[in-house]
């Protein structure tokens, strides 16, 4: 899994202590999410760390075809079914643009911010860095059978990370009012998609850096 399962169990808890944190066993796949963020990861090679974690959290991991709200109540977990649950490969696929990474962080205390720019109109968003730069990582790959992501797709306000084994997804945020107003119309004539960060003209050779984007067509 290219997620660090320290920060995720921080993520897992807090959503415990706000609006429940969802546990599913679906289609051979852990589902877990909350309200701006969620994963989906294979079975097969989900990592000891990463059930241990989880079982801490919220005790028995759900069978198979099983999904659960769970959320603390009166100082104790309490487990609620659900059905309605979010088919994470279907968002993915749904998600055919995709952003890059811009080399700035936004720092509003006691947050920090993560901007990216979209490829379709090179508008920026941003994204909470302790979901995203803080989570995402190599260090608990599984090197035979998964390697890191590319570039998130996006679609609608949510960025798309997959690999070979897991999807995770994180809802944008509004950025604030200096950034809306005066950072990022000074970067309008930037391409953080090209090598030079320039923006082409019509006429101009595309110098788009050498990615493999994965698309889901």
């Amino acid at each position: 899994m290219f997620l660090k399962t320290g920060e995720l169990k921080k993520m897992m808890k807090a959503a415990l202590k706000s609006g429940g944190l969802y546990v599913g066993n679906i289609n051979g796949g852990y589902l877990v999410h909350a309200g701006t963020w969620g994963l989906c990861t294979d079975i097969l090679y989900a990592s000891n760390k990463f059930k241990a974690a989880l079982m801490e959290l919220i005790g028995d991991i759900p069978e198979s075809g099983e999904y659960y709200r769970y959320y603390h109540q009166n100082g104790e977990v309490t487990q609620d079914a659900e059905t309605d649950y979010p088919n994470a490969y279907e968002m993915w696929k749904e998600a055919k643009d995709y952003a890059a990474y811009v080399p700035i962080n936004l720092c509003s205390w006691p947050h920090a911010f993560i901007v990216l720019q979209v490829h379709s109109d090179l508008s920026y968003k941003v994204a909470d860095k302790s979901l995203t730069a803080d989570v995402i990582s190599s260090k608990e790959l599984e090197t035979t059978v998964e390697g890191m992501p590319g570039r998130p797709n996006y679609n609608y306000g949510i960025l798309y990370w997959k690999n070979d084994t897991t999807i995770y997804w994180v809802h944008t945020t509004e950025a604030g009012e200096k950034a809306r107003e005066v950072l990022f119309p000074s970067m309008e004539k930037l391409d953080f998609f090209q090598t030079d960060w320039r923006l082409r003209e019509d006429n101009e050779p595309d110098q788009e850096a050498d990615f493999e984007e994965e698309l889901p067509y």
